[in-house]
């Protein structure tokens, strides 16, 4: 049986699959969201598929919750040059860990089973292939080369992929730059996971 010592490390949780009108009722109903995060400066098709699944699993008030813009609240008539900005609430994190690279791209699911398609261990999906464009498992593409300035697997790179959950909150950088921040390889980083990653790239 295949272990995956880089998922169990990091939270193992199984994501249920919805009817497809559950997704489209998703889609429909994240579109705002969608706005807000393409307006942010992120892609828009990854903004698509982190919001779709936020709402899949937590339900329609990941929408909301998400890239919140500022409030302005404005004071009364008598002194109408006095504004107060008030911080959007914070977002409600959790859910499944995904792989998202510094230009915007989804580079899969962390803890998702291993059949999923969307997987980072299903050797024949587009995230697991050593012969996709969107695997980190590809030595030779962007995000898994040791040259690429995206690739997880450059110790030397300064822009490498996040890793966030569903609810597009950040964890760490898979990274084997040890001097990038946050990188599973730092100083604060987790001996365990870096190893894992070590392995992975030279694999």
């Amino acid at each position: 049986m295949r272990t995956r010592p880089l998922a169990v490390l990091l939270v193992t949780v199984v994501l249920a699959l919805l009817p497809h009108a559950a997704a489209a009722s998703c889609r429909q109903e994240c579109q705002p969201a969608i706005a807000r995060c393409f307006g942010a400066g992120y892609r828009r098709a990854a903004c698509r598929r982190l919001l779709v699944k936020a709402c899949r699993h937590f339900g329609h008030a990941a929408c909301d919750l998400a890239f919140l813009p500022t409030t302005t609240t404005t004071a009364p008539p008598s002194s109408p040059t006095t504004t107060t900005t008030l911080p959007p609430p914070p977002p409600v994190c959790g859910g499944q860990l995904l792989i998202l690279a510094t230009d915007g791209t989804y580079l899969g699911c962390i803890t998702c089973s291993e059949f999923s398609s969307d997987s980072i261990f299903n050797s024949y999906g587009s995230y697991g292939s050593p012969y996709s464009a969107t695997s980190i498992h590809n030595h030779y593409g962007a995000y898994g080369s040791p040259y690429s300035a995206l690739s997880a697997c450059n110790p030397y790179g300064v822009t490498p992929p996040a890793v966030v959950d569903e609810s597009g909150c950040f964890v760490t950088r898979l990274s084997l730059n040890p001097y990038v921040p946050d990188s599973v390889c730092g100083v604060l980083g987790s001996a365990a996971l870096c190893q894992d990653l070590t392995i992975l790239c030279g694999s």
